[in-house]
C-alpha cells in the first residue's frame, strides 16, 4: 500500500467519512445488500488499523456468505442488516498471521486466495506447503491440510512447527498412534516449546489407554523442562 493511499485512509477515518459512505449507501440501497472487501498484504505493522476496520463493519454489518451473496442478487433476501464478503487476494503469509485471528475475534469469515499456484511453480517451496496446510486446518479439512504438513516435511525435516502440527492434526483426527510418533520426532528436534510437546504425547497415551506411559512421559518431560507448570501440574491430575 503506498504512502498516499495510506494518508487518504487515515484522513478519511478521522474526518468521519466512513460512517458518513455508509449512511449513504444504505440511502441508496437501503438494508439489502452485500458489501465485498478485498485486502492484499496485511502485515503486522497494520493489524491495530484492521483490528478498527473490522470493529466498525461489526458495528454495521453482519458476515456474509456466497449464499447470502447470491440470495441478494436473486432477490431471496431475509437478513435485516447489510451483509459483509471480506477477501484476501494474492497469498500472503500475513493474511493468515495477522488477519485470520482477527477476523475470528470479530466473527467474520474470510475467503482466501490459497497458494496452489506457488507449489505448482516449486513443488519444494516449504513455505507454500505449510501455509496452505494452516489454511486448510483453519477450514476443517485435515486430510488436505495432513497431506501439505508431509509434504512440508519432506521439503524440510528438521522444522519442528510442521511435525508438531502435523501431530496436532492426526490428534484431532483421532489417530492416536501417529500422533504419539509424530511428537517424538519432535522431542528429537528439541524447540523451545518442548513442554508443550511432552504434555502433547502424554495427551496420546491417555487417549491410547496408556497411563503409566502417560505418567512416564510427563516425569520424563519435567526432566528435560524442569519449570513447567503445565506438565507439574498434569502428573499431580494423574496421581503420579
Amino acid at each position: 500500500m503506498s504512502r498516499l493511499k495510506q494518508a487518504v485512509i487515515a484522513t478519511a477515518s478521522r474526518l468521519g467519512c466512513f460512517p458518513l459512505g455508509l449512511a449513504v449507501q444504505h440511502m441508496a440501497l437501503g438494508r439489502h445488500f452485500v458489501r465485498v472487501l478485498n485486502y492484499h498484504d496485511t502485515p503486522q505493522r497494520w493489524a491495530d488499523g484492521l483490528e478498527r476496520q473490522l470493529g466498525f463493519y461489526r458495528e454495521h454489518f453482519d458476515p456474509a456468505t456466497p449464499d447470502d451473496l447470491e440470495a441478494c442478487l436473486d432477490g431471496r433476501w431475509t437478513g435485516r442488516r447489510p451483509r459483509l464478503l471480506i477477501t484476501f487476494d494474492d497469498g500472503y503469509r500475513s493474511n493468515h498471521d495477522v488477519a485470520a485471528p482477527l477476523l475470528e475475534k470479530h466473527g467474520f469469515r474470510g475467503y482466501f486466495f490459497l497458494p496452489e499456484s506457488a507449489i505448482a511453480a516449486d513443488r519444494d517451496s516449504f513455505d507454500a506447503h505449510f501455509l496452505l496446510a494452516k489454511v486448510y486446518t483453519r477450514k476443517s479439512d485435515p486430510e488436505a491440510a495432513m497431506r501439505q504438513y508431509q509434504e512440508a516435511i519432506r521439503v524440510n525435516p528438521r522444522s519442528a512447527d510442521a511435525q508438531f502440527n502435523l501431530g496436532f492434526v492426526y490428534f484431532s483426527q483421532k489417530r492416536y498412534e501417529e500422533a504419539r510418533n509424530q511428537y517424538e520426532k519432535v522431542v528429537e528436534l528439541n524447540p523451545p516449546y518442548l513442554a508443550d510437546v511432552f504434555y502433547n504425547l502424554s495427551a496420546c497415551y491417555e487417549q491410547m489407554k496408556k497411563k503409566s506411559e502417560a505418567v512416564a512421559t510427563l516425569r520424563r518431560g519435567l526432566e528435560t523442562v524442569p519449570s513447567s507448570d503445565l506438565l507439574r501440574q498434569r502428573l499431580r491430575q494423574l496421581g503420579g
